[in-house]
């Protein structure tokens, strides 16, 4: 295992450059900076880390493959990187293609793209997503999602927000379990999207201490949406509990919290739920008027950890002292006598 270092001056000047020359479970990190179309594709296991802050990739031009900035056909785990500008001629560009392996995203952040991400149909493929923010994300056609996931094994999002799809979905996922806790999805004051979350084939779903808003321009009035396009996962199980919902659409609004089209069992239970007429929810959740709690708007991110300062000349004193006698001792110890040679020292 080997790594690499991407920026300026650096070893690599692009990521695609630094990609292409590693190997299986290598690292590679990444400066802050922008990086315009920066265009790559991960057929290899690798760890792609930010370093002094947010490594943005920015597609000014579509990408060549027709699909993203980022394809990902491997096992790959990404902390502090940005997507943001995908667009491809069919209109679902996105910031990053997920198609195979399993794919982990730590404090990172994609914005104004056809789909924030968009995932291919792989029944073995898993995407976990944790401290991350998808906010402008679609073409505005309804078919795209701040984040659209297909047909896989998993998705697990947390502690991550969610706000201002653009007329899509916040959340659409076909993945046959889906975990999502701790999380904010928010159309806020401006935004027009549609459901916060849509699971329209079922699965096992986990939607946990989520805070979930929905505003006077949202496109659909109802929130979570569960088997409303069919092929539904056998035995199919939904538990939603210990949420907020926040009815910020209007003062004569009907929302449901939940639309269950599964056939299957889903739970509603123990949410506290603003500006709700009642409707759907069952007696053992908490309803309140308006105004909701204030939900935080901030990244949801944590700054990548610092570029290393350079090594003082001083401290490297001690160091030369020791090489110095170190070698001495060695040329003492063997026969005759050999004429003292400089010593090299090479500072970055």
């Amino acid at each position: 295992m080997s790594e690499l270092t991407v920026g300026i001056g650096q070893e690599y000047a692009t990521l695609a450059a630094a990609v292409a020359n590693s190997g299986n479970f290598d690292i590679i990190n990444v400066l802050a900076g922008t990086y315009t179309d920066d265009f790559t594709t991960i057929t290899h296991p690798l760890t792609i880390n930010a370093v002094g802050g947010m490594a943005s990739f920015v597609a000014a031009t579509q990408p060549p493959n027709g699909k993203a900035i980022m394809t990902v056909d491997a096992d790959l785990s990404i902390n502090g990187l940005e997507f943001s500008g995908a667009t491809v001629p069919d209109n679902n560009g996105a910031g990053i293609r997920f198609e195979a392996g399993n794919f982990s995203i730590t404090n990172s952040w994609f914005h104004n793209n056809q789909n924030g991400i968009l995932t291919a149909l792989n029944a073995t493929a898993t995407l976990t997503i944790t401290d991350s923010e998808f906010n402008n994300n679609g073409y505005g056609d309804g078919s795209t999602h701040n984040l659209y996931v297909g047909d896989i094994a998993s998705l697990t999002i947390t502690g991550s927000y969610f706000h201002d799809a653009n007329v899509g979905h916040q959340i659409k996922s076909r993945a046959e379990t889906n975990i999502i806790t701790n999380n904010i999805l928010a159309d806020g004051p401006d935004g027009n999207g549609s459901y916060s979350i849509d699971l329209p084939n079922g699965g096992h779903n986990t939607i946990t201490g989520n805070t979930i808003e929905k505003g006077p321009n949202s496109q659909n009035i109802n929130y979570i949406s569960i088997g409303e396009e069919g092929g539904i996962y056998s035995a199919t199980t939904s538990l939603i509990s210990d949420n907020i919902f926040i009815n910020d659409i209007g003062a004569d609004s009907t929302p449901n919290a939940l639309v269950n089209q599964s056939g299957q069992p889903a739970t509603l239970a123990d949410n506290t739920f603003y500006g709700f007429p009642g409707g759907d929810i069952e007696q053992d959740n908490t309803l309140l008027p308006l105004p909701g709690p204030a939900y935080d708007t901030s990244h949801p991110f944590l700054p990548p950890p610092a570029v290393p300062e350079p090594m003082s000349f001083m401290l490297l004193l001690p160091m030369l002292a020791a090489l110095v006698a170190l070698r001495r001792r060695r040329r003492r110890g063997r026969a005759g006598r050999l004429a003292m040679q400089p010593l090299g020292l090479c500072m970055h």
